[in-house]
């Protein structure tokens, strides 16, 4: 850090407005970096996120600083930099010698402790330096530091002037006709495909996901009764099959028929349509050169004579993302303009369907399918065919609702557009526009509605002086939260809403296509764009003819083999995904460069030979933790790692590969300091997306205990989540409402772990009764390979082990147990060993730590639970799965990290012996489900 200037005795108030903001940016450099040091040594997990936390607010804040250019804010950055300076004054420990300091006193220590920072190189010594010269040592003073500067962007943010009200004028019209939104026959379309999908009950079980072709749907005349949709459909994203569905608005009054003699019928030969009762029978790899043609009746599918596929062989998958990221000279101007109107009439014709889900609405779910020859630009959207979507519904109680959960914006997919507008224009991610959100944020997907919008806002104001005039008003009007909303602060029905949208957002970005390219039709834009190569500049290099020579029935035939047979995904059936970059085959095939590999950190322990590389469709069970020390004993339990395969695709998470008896494994964790529901469920959707043949879910991790008269849980204990009181195994308590009487009523049904699971389960339950459980042997096997384990995963000794009475808080806010009183200990009969217990029962998950006593014997007598923890709610409705938790704590005051290592090794140990008991899952699609070990 650079010299810090010194001022002299005078007060805060005298110091010259430059000078004092300039101080104030220097004094946010010291404590981001106090931040950084401090969060990388605190063992306490809420503490280490509050200082990440204040470290993001302070950049936050800085950026909003630096870039405060207009006059009126002048007259607000003088004052604020005055508070918030007089703020980190407060924080300084005062001299020995001088207890009471002038302001002038308190300014020049904070400039002496910088200039001392400056000087230091050790991370042990600048924490030595942090603790002597400031005066906090709680969560509460970060926090309230943390609320203190955000609150101060807050009144940074609101005098200036603000391009997206700013951008309200009249729309200028365009000279075409306004196309009527297809929304209801999309919808349709989805529930349809959702209907046939839920009736396959095929072993391994099928988890379709289809992507459909976005379009203007100009093209199609008024006086047509049917709509068309262009889509891909997979049952599990190892091969694609081309499907059109007709769709039309079901009539609100039957038609009138005239009856005709049956002897003036004519006969034909067999049936011209069969009803489609599960959707497995007809999209299959026999079928890949056929285009299904279907149509919605009566909600149901119905399927006539399929014709030819238009798609090309050897089509290769390319998302947007990967364009924005590696190859942004693809995205000339014409192209940008094109997709832009697309993306535009994608909200016109699909906002409120399940087709585009906001969390979703992102540059990695948009596709383009190209070959050796071209990428047309013909995009589309990649969606799960799943049942969980609500739509924009709100609560049912909305005095339940937290305020920080009110959306911000009242339409979170117009705040997705705008942001996938801002990187088409700029050709670049969202991620380089808005690096101040770089050390909170990994993806979009993770964020909440309100930390997208902020994101897309500051996106927005840093980059609209460059847009033209129709692009920043359409984007603006995507971001403007009074959009759609009526004079009365009523929101727009349906009907006038997607007019409203069709007038200032998509007519905008047309009259932007009309200006630079006039001769393109609007009305036959559907038709024209797939004409426009994204690969004209060559800038993507995908795999050619005689590189990727494959007999295309082999393929088909090997779909049905063994778990050594090739993987349809290393075939060119159409849509498949794509393969990795430059890297051989084991037939010498090359594969295309597309994006950065990211290469597995893991050791091999078969350290004397190569590790072994399998394909991701070779891959049955999938393990998700959420901390460092969960991921390292899960590591631990693999009986061999492998490499990365060679059709992995980049996807955001960090995986280890490996096999536990007959099972291959994939491992993956959460971020580091992220937490919670949401982002279980975002790390599970992506797992079985690059791993579509996983048919085993494991939950694995610590979690806080509630013991009680008829359950003496201990620590280091197993809890094992099974269906219980009509329940499935976890409860998600923070959704539910309270009832007059003061008792939690659970408003939410979640899935329950599949049967295969529950089968193994009360299996393993039986063997332990007769020969007690063998998780002893396992740890021992895990300390014996790895002996580093031995120091902070052992048994820590029932010495350590404390429960108090539930009424008895922890005397301070951290630290050891030492100074409590012994008085106040549970009494409980020592047990004959030291090995762990596992209990079977109800867990219950939601998105804060439980640590507090009597709300955990409250909950445990109401619900029956056995244990807390703050990610299987996330994941057993999409991921269905076993949660398996070692106790850590008793969920309560007293809670710390002495047991964590131990609990989370009884769990993965628990894990392993359950999977060894198991037989092996096949891993093909023709049904054939379990087989022998």
């Amino acid at each position: 850090m650079g010299p810090v200037s010194t001022y002299g005795e005078t007060d805060f108030a005298g110091l010259q407005a430059r000078s004092r903001v300039s101080f104030l940016l220097e004094t946010f450099v010291l404590f981001r970096e106090i931040a950084d040091c401090l969060s990388s040594y605190e063992q306490d997990r809420d503490l280490r996120q509050s200082y990440r936390y204040l470290h993001v607010q302070i950049l936050l804040l800085n950026e909003q600083i630096e870039s405060s250019h207009f006059p009126s804010k002048s007259t607000v950055l003088a004052p604020l930099a005055w508070l918030l300076l007089k703020r980190f004054t407060s924080l300084l420990r005062p001299p020995v010698k001088n207890s009471l300091q002038s302001p002038a006193g308190a300014l020049q220590r904070l400039a002496d402790v910088q200039a001392g920072w400056g000087h230091l190189t050790s991370w042990p010594e600048k924490i030595a330096y942090s603790r002597t010269n400031l005066a906090w040592e709680t969560k509460q003073v970060w926090d309230e530091v943390a609320s203190f500067l955000e609150e101060c962007a807050d009144a940074l943010d609101a005098p200036g002037p603000d391009p997206i009200v700013e951008s309200r004028p009249p729309v200028s019209t365009v000279n075409v006709s306004i196309p009527s939104s297809v929304h209801v026959e999309a919808n349709l379309v989805f529930n349809a495909l959702l209907a046939s999908a839920q009736t396959c009950h095929c072993m391994p079980c099928h988890t379709y996901t289809a992507r459909l072709r976005l379009a203007t749907y100009r093209s199609r005349r008024q006086t047509e009764q049917k709509c068309v949709f262009s889509l891909m459909l997979s049952p599990n994203e190892s091969y694609w099959q081309e499907v059109l569905i007709h769709a039309a608005v079901p009539e609100k009054t039957p038609k009138v028929r005239i009856a005709v003699e049956e002897n003036t019928l004519r006969t034909r030969r067999g049936p011209t349509s069969i009803l489609v009762n599960k959707l497995c029978d007809h999209v299959s790899p026999q079928h890949f050169r056929r285009c299904l043609n279907m149509e919605v009746e009566n909600g149901k599918l119905r399927k006539f004579k399929s014709a030819d596929s238009q798609m090309r062989l050897k089509t290769i998958p390319v998302r947007l993302e990967q364009i924005l990221e590696a190859h942004p000279k693809s995205l000339g101007d014409k192209i940008k303009r094109v997709l832009a109107v697309l993306l535009g009439h994608c909200v016109l014709h699909l906002y409120g369907t399940p087709w585009l889900q906001p969390g979703s609405f992102n540059s990695s779910n948009i596709i383009f399918l190209g070959t050796s020859a071209a990428v047309p630009l013909q995009p589309f959207i990649h969606s799960r065919v799943w049942a969980r979507f609500h739509g924009n519904d709100q609560s049912d109680d909305e005095e339940c609702r937290d305020p920080d959960d009110l959306p911000l914006h009242p339409h979170p997919g117009l705040v997705m557009l705008a942001i996938l507008l801002i990187e088409i224009y700029q050709a670049t991610s969202i991620r380089s526009l808005v690096r101040s959100y770089g050390a909170g944020w990994e993806s979009l997907e993770l964020m909440d509605e309100n930390s997208r919008f902020h994101v897309a806002r500051e996106a927005f104001r840093k980059c609209s002086p460059s847009f033209s005039d129709n692009y920043r008003i359409a984007v603006a009007r995507c971001l403007d939260v009074q959009f759609g909303i009526d004079d009365e602060d009523n929101e727009l029905g349906n009907h006038d809403f997607k007019g409203l949208v069709y007038m200032e957002i998509v007519q905008r970005l047309e009259a932007e296509l009309r200006q630079g390219f006039s001769d393109m039709s609007l009305d036959h834009l559907d038709d024209i764009a797939p004409k426009i190569d994204l690969n004209s500049l060559e800038t993507i290099r995908l795999p050619g003819a005689n590189e990727f020579e494959v007999d295309l029935f082999q393929s088909v035939v090997a779909t049905a083999g063994s778990r050594s047979s090739t993987p349809a995904r290393e075939f060119s059936i159409p849509g498949s995904m794509p393969p990795k970059l430059n890297q051989v085959d084991a037939r010498g095939s090359h594969y295309p460069s597309l994006e950065p590999v990211q290469r597995s950190r893991s050791v091999p322990i078969a350290r004397t030979q190569s590790p072994k590389r399998f394909a991701c469709g070779d891959y049955t069970v999938g393990w998700i933790s959420a901390l460092d020390k969960e991921m390292a004993t899960a590591r631990a339990t693999l009986d061999e790692e492998h490499s990365l395969p060679h059709d992995y695709r980049f996807d955001h998470n960090t995986y280890t590969l490996g096999c536990i008896g007959t099972h291959n494994v994939v491992l993956t964790c959460l971020p580091d300091g992220i937490m919670g529901t949401t982002a279980a469920a975002i790390i599970a959707q992506r797992m079985c997306q690059t791993f579509p043949h996983i048919r085993i879910g494991l939950m694995l991790g610590i979690g806080g205990a509630a013991p009680s008269v008829t359950h003496d849980i201990r620590l280091g204990d197993v809890i094992v989540g099974t269906p219980h009181h009509g329940q499935s195994g976890v409860i998600q308590y923070d959704f539910g409402k309270r009832t007059e009487a003061g008792r939690i009523h659970i408003v939410s049904a979640l899935n329950r772990p599949p049967d295969a699971l529950l089968t193994a389960v009360n299996s393993l339950k039986s063997k332990h009764l007769l020969y007690g459980p063998g998780l002893t042997q396992y740890l021992d096997a895990m300390v014996h390979r790895y002996p580093l384990l031995q120091a902070e995963f052992a048994h820590p000794g029932p010495g350590h082990d404390h429960l108090y009475q539930s009424d008895y808080g922890h005397p301070s806010p951290a630290g050891s147990c030492s100074t409590c009183d012994p008085a106040r200990i549970v009494p409980r009969a020592p047990r004959a060993t030291t090995a762990p217990v596992v209990h079977y029962g109800l867990i219950a998950s939601g998105n804060q730590v439980m640590k507090h006593g009597p709300t955990r014997d409250r909950m445990q007598a109401e619900l029956d639970i056995l244990c807390f923890e703050m990610e299987a709610a996330g994941l057993v409705d999409s991921f269905p799965c076993l949660v398996i938790r070692g106790v850590s704590d008793y969920a309560d005051s007293h809670k710390n990290d002495r047991w964590r290592g131990y609990a989370a090794a009884v769990a993965s140990a628990y894990a392993k012996e359950l999977l060894v008991s198991m037989s092996g899952i096949s891993n093909s699609r023709d049904g054939a489900g379990w087989t022998d070990p």
